[in-house]
């Protein structure tokens, strides 16, 4: 009795110094996200180029130069249903990238506006945090979520719903790729999506986490677990 007695008084004392529910932090749930590192140099870099040049000045840098030589490549070589989520005029290129080892394609942005560089008849205009829901019908080999998390879907609640609905519509085994700045992103984010759905896994050559030397950009390799959905 007394041995009985004392594990219920360490189960109770226990409860008390940790707990499993994540503590509240209201700032998580703004949309307020710090600025981007160099954003004011490339503002104002930016500022006299047409629409042209901007785009074209984006697609030269160095963290979209790491997607097109050593990502895109590997999603290629995978094959399957794509999802490239997030388009702009300097993404137009991105989907005849990975088709070519006979992959399929799928685009989408939550802007209508944006239709117009996505993948035609295969765009979908909608949030991410929703994907399973609005291509419910398709199980993606790989989902391509880069410049995203941090621009436009800023609170960690949201942040979590998206990768929650990702691992829901990548099918076993497939890879969720994920790139956001350091500063826009929770740090724990990452940590809850390996938690709940996720096994950080190399990518091809590549290691499970990258850096972009001299930037803030980094990514991140997401295998969807197999005993999930």
């Amino acid at each position: 009795m007394t041995r009985q007695t004392n594990i219920y008084r360490e189960t109770r004392y226990a409860s008390t110094i940790w707990h499993a529910d994540r503590p509240q932090n209201s700032l998580l749930e703004t949309n307020f996200v710090a600025p981007r590192k160099g954003a004011i140099q490339k503002f104002l870099r930016r500022l006299p180029m047409s629409s042209a040049q901007r785009a074209a000045d984006i697609a030269a840098a160095p963290d979209r130069a790491v997607m097109r030589n050593y990502i895109f490549p590997e999603v290629a070589k995978r094959g399957g249903h794509i999802l490239f989520v997030g388009v702009r005029a300097y993404t137009a290129d991105y989907p005849a990238i990975f088709e070519q080892h006979g992959g399929m394609c799928w685009t989408m942005d939550i802007d209508p506006e944006a239709a117009d560089f996505g993948v035609p008849n295969r765009h979908v205009t909608g949030s991410v945090t929703r994907v399973h829901e609005l291509l419910d019908l398709i199980k993606f080999r790989t989902i391509v979520l880069t410049g995203v998390l941090g621009f436009g879907v800023n609170r960690f609640s949201d942040q979590l719903k998206a990768l929650e609905s990702c691992a829901a519509a990548i099918e076993p085994g497939g890879t969720l790729i994920l790139g956001w700045n350091d500063r826009r992103v929770h740090a724990s984010l990452l940590e809850e999506a390996a938690a709940r759905w996720f096994d950080f896994r190399g990518f091809g050559h590549l290691p499970s986490r990258i850096w972009v030397t001299g930037y803030d950009h980094n990514f991140a390799f997401l295998k969807r677990r197999e005993g999930y959905g």
